[in-house]
Order: structure tokens, then sequence, then C-alpha cells
């Protein structure tokens, strides 16, 4: 039975907006698809480029000579519906036409929110405007899209590197906030697990998951947790505009497909005792004592903490009573 073939497809291609053409254009004989992708990507005329189809659970090159039987396949039925395409193009002059600007060193700045709070963030050599949101993103919770970085009274543009704003090490850049903007109208699929999400942490690795509009936050986040060991409860999600709310799905948070989401985690504190329990002498020491002492003997130290203010040292293991 021939498969029901989708209206309209989606097109993938590095540096370009996701683009929604009909599905005709793409179920054609190859020599025809290749012009009409030319025509969507115009750096497409200058380079070559593959076409790769989105089969679960990842994207499989789809050559000149595999074509005919992926177009037999589609239109008779015997695999599932395609309705994403990856356009894979070589892009080594563009990046060899672009300036570089090397720092010398790693370096911190200080971004300044207001008159009084700042807080420092380091960076690299070639980093851009753009990775300086990220950074802040991860390190502060504020969503790329509401960040607005400033020097000497100029926007940082986000594909410029910061050493092209001649910043150096303790410089100062403002950021001023934007109100939330308006969460986008997701196209999520209804269906379950047919279109991908990515997730990004701050090391830069990113993971695949196949989602669906009806997925919640925390359905995303218990999946995450699978794959990570990181606890739901500890994890905060944000897309472009904001952080995703717990309770809601992910079409009524605007995640569209093929989005990216950054995971970002509080610090961790429960490594650490807390204070002395309520029931403890209000007047006697306060101690703090670390959770992952070890076995050997004397290898470790406790500092316990007078309350005139003296603090006294001692070499202890998780063995001493």
């Amino acid at each position: 039975m021939a498969s029901t073939i989708p209206e309209n497809v989606y097109l993938y291609c590095k540096t370009y907006e996701p683009k929604i053409v009909p599905a005709r254009k793409m179920l054609q004989h190859y020599q025809n698809v290749v012009p009409f992708v030319r025509s969507c990507f115009p750096k497409l005329h200058i380079y070559p480029f593959e076409i790769s189809v989105d089969i679960d659970p990842e994207d499989v090159p789809m050559p000149a000579a595999a074509w005919p039987a992926f177009l037999a396949a589609q239109r008779d039925g015997y695999m599932g519906v395609v309705d994403e395409y990856t356009i894979e193009w070589e892009h080594d002059l563009e990046e060899e036409e672009r300036p570089r600007h090397r720092a010398p060193s790693i370096r911190t700045i200080l971004v300044k929110t207001s008159p009084e709070e700042s807080f420092s963030v380091t960076v690299g050599a070639d980093e851009t405007a753009q990775s300086l949101k990220t950074k802040i993103l991860f390190k502060e919770g504020i969503p790329i899209a509401r960040q607005v970085l400033l020097l000497d009274d100029g926007k940082l543009e986000d594909a410029n590197f910061l050493s092209s704003y001649g910043i150096r090490h303790m410089d100062t850049i403002s950021l001023i906030i934007r109100p939330r903007p308006s969460t986008p109208i997701s196209d999520l699929p209804a269906h379950p697990l047919t279109s991908r999400v990515f997730v990004e942490n701050l090391a830069g690795e990113i993971l695949t998951f196949r989602v669906s509009g009806s997925d919640t936050v925390e359905d995303l986040k218990h999946r995450i947790e699978d794959i990570t060991d990181v606890p739901a409860a500890r994890q905060r999600l944000f897309c472009a505009w904001g952080e995703l709310e717990d309770g809601r799905t992910l079409a009524e948070e605007g995640v569209r497909r093929r989005s990216t989401v950054h995971l970002v985690l509080p610090p961790v504190r429960d490594a650490w005792k807390s204070p002395l329990p309520s029931t403890a002498d209000p007047d006697g020491p306060i101690v703090f004592a670390h959770l992952d002492l070890p076995s050997h003997p004397r290898t470790a130290s406790v500092f316990v903490k007078t309350q005139t203010g003296t603090t006294l040292a001692f070499s202890v293991s998780s063995s001493t009573p």
C-alpha cells in the first residue's frame, strides 16, 4: 500500500534557516532535485553538497545512485514517510575567507548588569559574541535571545570575534536584558517520537532526542536523566527565548523541530553537610564536614569554627569516630 506523502517537507542546511518546501519537489528524479536545492540555498551554486534523509534514528546519506530506490520506497510505502532532509555542503572556502582575530590566551572579562552588579566570564582565543552569550546562559540562566552586549555604547554583533573589539583581560562589557519575547509557535507533530531536538550542555556535548509536541518538559528531563544520570530535579532547560517550564508540553513552550535546548545545572551543594541540626546546642561550635572522606587514616582535614571565631583544623578519615 502506498505511503501517505506529506504535503510539505523540511530542508535543513548549515548557515540557513530551515525551509518548508512542497514534498513533490524532493520526490522527483535526482537531476531535478539538485537544481531545486540550489535554488533554495544560493551558496550551493558554487559548492558541492550531499542530501541525507531522516530515517530513524539518524540522517542517512542518499546519493544519486540510491535515489531511485529511495523514491520507490517512499511512493510504495516500503519505508516510513520522510519529511526532513539535511543538506550537507563543503564550506571550507567560506571559512578561509573569514577574518581571523586570534587572542593570545584565555582571559577573564567582567559582565555588568547594573551599576552595582557584575559577574566574571572566562573566554578563550577566537571567542565570538555568540559564544559569550552561550556562556552567560550557562552561568546566569539568561536566555540568549534576551541578551544585548554593549561595549562603549556599541552593540557586539553575534558573529564577530571579541578580539575584533579590542577586548582584553578584565575589560568590562555591559549586558542589557530584553523583556521575554513571545513564545514561538511550535511545529512539532502530535504523533510520538517523530522529530528531533538537540540538548547541549556547557561542555558543548550534544544529545539528540526524538520527541513529539505532546511530550512534557518533565518527560524530556527524565530522558536526559536516563542517559546522563543527572537528576531531573537539578536540570534547567532553556531555549533561545526563555526557560522551559515544568508542567507544560514542548509544543506549549514553543519548541520547534531541531531546536537546540541548553541544559543548565545549578552548582552541587549537597556535597557538604549543612550546619548542625536545629537540635544542636546553639552556643556550641559550628561544624562543616565533607562527605567524601577517604578510608585511610589522617589524610583529609575538617575545620571546627568556635563561637569566638577561632578555627581548628583536624586530620581525619571516614572511620574517625
